[in-house]
């Protein structure tokens, strides 16, 4: 006869990110070394998953930890290595989708940006911190909460260059342990001082070749840099140069002429 899943239910019903939930299987011929995964797409290979697979009954159980919020499906496989997987539902899980570092482009040392983070029946709060998501001992450097249905860091301000964690609570969240979900990192820049080499008149000749030394934080081979009038602005066009010195992360050279 035909083996497979028919239905399935969620303990919570509505699970939550970082939370453990139970998902039950029923159908015709399941075993406890079936594989389940949730997924946007029930792909296979299978993505890395945690949790354990029982039986009771006719009844497979699968106690997992799901790792992203949002619309997901409900994957199976009738074992391991999947070769071929089926979707069995959908299940909404509550919390940020994703990674908020890429919402906002290279925020600068002690200038205010904002942070914005979508999701499904988005709940709980935010803080930005350079201790690890979860430190009890933690000094916040910005909090933020639920906003039209975002996550939302308003006005944000990192004193100096580094990587800062955007960590995330559901529940409880009058204590910083409980801000244990790192839901994305912030890479805050600094460019500072301009010199040029060999000269120190701050003038160069025309078509003379001279090169300028930039520093600042995490520097590289994909840094560049613009050119313009002292009467315009950095947003108006001009030629992008490239790096012509490797890049220590601190210090970048560029030729101009």
């Amino acid at each position: 006869g035909v083996i497979g899943p028919v239905s399935f239910a969620v303990v919570p019903e509505v699970p939550i990110r970082r939370v453990e939930a139970e998902f039950q299987v029923t159908g015709v011929g399941l075993a406890s070394t079936n594989q389940v995964f949730l997924a946007p797409t029930c792909t296979a290979p299978p993505p890395d998953r945690s949790g354990s697979t029982t039986m009771s009954g006719v009844v497979l159980r699968w106690l997992a930890v799901p790792t992203v919020g949002g619309a997901l499906l409900v994957c199976w496989c009738p074992h391991a290595p999947c070769a071929e997987a089926i979707s069995i539902g959908e299940v909404s899980v509550v919390g940020p989708a994703g990674d908020a570092a890429a919402v906002v482009a290279y925020p600068r040392v002690g200038e205010e940006f904002d942070l914005h983070l979508a999701g499904f029946q988005i709940v709980g709060e935010l803080t930005l911190q350079s201790e690890a998501c979860g430190d009890a001992g933690a000094a916040p450097l910005a909090y933020g909460g639920v906003e039209d249905g975002e996550l939302v860091v308003h006005a944000a301000v990192v004193p100096t260059p580094g990587v800062v964690n955007l960590c995330w609570c559901p529940a409880n969240c009058e204590q910083l342990q409980n801000f244990e979900d790192g839901i994305g990192a912030v890479t805050v820049w600094n460019v500072g001082d301009v010199s040029m080499v060999a000269e120190d008149s701050g003038s160069v000749l025309a078509g003379v070749s001279v090169q300028l030394e930039v520093s600042g934080f995490q520097l590289g081979a994909t840094s560049r840099l613009k050119l313009v009038s002292a009467t315009a602005v950095c947003s108006d066009d001009a030629a992008l140069l490239a790096p012509v010195a490797s890049a220590t992360g601190q210090q970048i050279g560029f030729d101009i002429l």
